[in-house]
C-alpha cells in the first residue's frame, strides 16, 4: 500500500461503500445528498435531489485515486461504470462539451453548459 496513512485508505473505502448504498440508485445514478436523522440514521427528506455532472466526476476521480492506492480491482470497475453513466447523463457529442446537469431534472428549465469553472469534463480527462 503506497499510503503511509492506512486509516485513511479505510475511511474512503467505507466512503465508498455509504455512497453506493445511500446515495446510488439502482440505475447507477447519484444522488446529491442524504441526512442524517435524529436517530443517526440516513435520512432521505422529500424529493431526491439528482446529482450533477461535478459530482460524477470527483467520484471518479476518488475511486481511482484510491485504486492507486489500494490496487482494488473493483474501484476500476465502479470507476468505468459511473464514467459511462456520467457520459450518457451529461456529454453533449455534438457540441464535445457537457452539461453541469441531466436532462431528468424536471425542476430545471435550461441546462447549463460548462464553463471556465472546472466541471466533469476537465477532471475526469486527468
Amino acid at each position: 500500500m503506497a499510503l503511509s496513512r492506512v486509516d485513511l485508505a479505510e475511511r474512503a473505502t467505507k466512503t465508498v461503500a455509504f455512497v453506493k448504498k445511500y446515495l446510488m440508485d439502482e440505475d447507477g445514478r447519484l444522488l446529491r445528498s442524504a441526512y442524517r436523522g435524529n436517530d443517526g440514521s440516513v435520512d432521505f427528506t422529500g424529493a431526491p435531489i439528482l446529482a450533477f455532472s461535478d459530482d460524477y466526476a470527483m467520484l471518479v476521480q476518488g475511486l481511482l485515486d484510491l485504486y492507486e492506492v489500494t490496487a482494488d480491482a473493483s474501484l476500476l470497475k465502479q470507476a468505468d461504470q459511473l464514467q459511462k453513466k456520467m457520459d450518457a447523463l451529461f456529454w453533449d457529442s455534438e457540441r464535445h462539451s457537457g452539461y453541469y446537469m441531466s436532462e431528468e431534472r424536471a425542476d430545471v428549465k435550461v441546462r447549463v453548459m460548462e464553463g471556465p469553472f472546472p466541471l466533469f469534463s476537465q477532471v475526469s480527462q486527468q
